[in-house]
């Protein structure tokens, strides 16, 4: 029994229904490609969750959300910090070692826009002065950076990967034109 169906991309689909196997019940999530008659076949690729593992997935499925949104969201004004998080010291300047209860995103967009008189500078540069040394967390850096370089608030240099500059004017606030 089909429960719904979500559009991976323009050639797949994700099917989740309801199934069953020897007489036991199961929900499975697989992804479907449209052949070339126009009929939409399933492929290996799929999960099987039986009632034993399926809240257990959906509860990870939606942490795994919160965290993406955190992570790669501002964090609205009205909002607070995770209780526990530290603050920094009055007059600590971005990209310290403390956390201060924001994001990552947050924390690189402040670091990029506190440097001056900086020609380029690396991704790797940024992650070691935020104090990040977790693999995700160095690869959200990158990512914080794409979105800037789509934003023209920086560009890529081409002295290698993970290499930019700020753009011109962005180092007054203009912004480019």
């Amino acid at each position: 029994m089909l429960i719904c169906e979500v559009e991976k991309n323009m050639k797949e689909r994700i099917r989740i229904s309801i199934e069953e196997y020897h007489g036991h019940r199961f929900i499975d999530c697989r992804v479907y490609f449209e052949d070339a008659a126009g009929e939409w076949r399933p492929t290996k690729k799929g999960i099987a969750l039986n009632e034993d593992t399926i809240d257990e997935c959906i509860a990870g499925l939606q942490k795994g959300s919160a965290a993406l949104e955190d992570v790669l969201s501002p964090m609205p004004a009205e909002r607070k910090p995770r209780p526990g998080a530290e603050k920094t010291t009055p007059g600590a300047e971005a990209g310290s070692l403390k956390t201060d209860g924001r994001s990552i995103s947050e924390r690189v967009r402040a670091w990029v826009a506190s440097v001056n008189g900086i020609d380029q500078f690396q991704s790797k540069s940024i992650a070691i002065d935020l104090g990040l040394t977790k693999q995700k967390d160095k690869h959200l850096v990158n990512v914080v950076l794409a979105q800037l370089a789509g934003e023209g608030m920086i560009e890529r240099t081409g002295n290698g990967r993970g290499s930019y500059r700020r753009c011109q004017g962005e180092a007054t606030g203009v912004g480019r034109q």
